[in-house]
């Protein structure tokens, strides 16, 4: 085997290990995004059917207030805020919007979802 085949293999190993580290931390990552996302769905999910349980009067903003979660540096891990807007159209009837924010590293990702809530 000559000098120049064991740096060519030397070579194919090298770019076949980054490739390899670079998709298990993009796995890495996806991951963690999904299970953000699923974890915020199901806040979301459980505060859609307090509502859709709770009589029409009970639902307004004052009785579901704000709720988030900081790490130990201060730093917003999530939150989740519902708003209640009463509207005519042609019957009476309130629309709420639940938003969840959620820190993914340094950027801040949001989602919104929207029901309506009959008399």
């Amino acid at each position: 085997m000559t000098l120049v085949e064991l740096i060519i293999s030397m070579l194919i190993v090298i770019v076949s290990v980054i490739t390899i580290f670079t998709t298990l931390s993009f796995v890495s990552r996806s991951a963690k995004r999904s299970t953000d996302e699923t974890a915020g769905n199901m806040q979301a999910v459980r505060v859609l059917e307090l509502i859709t349980d709770a009589p029409y009067d009970m639902v307004t903003t004052n009785n579901f207030p704000v709720e988030y979660l900081v790490d130990a540096e201060g730093e917003l891990i999530y939150a989740l805020t519902t708003s209640v807007t009463e509207v005519t159209s042609p019957d009476l009837h309130k629309q709420v919007t639940i938003d969840y924010t959620w820190r993914e590293g340094t950027l801040q990702r949001h989602t919104r979802y929207y029901i309506l809530k009959s008399d």
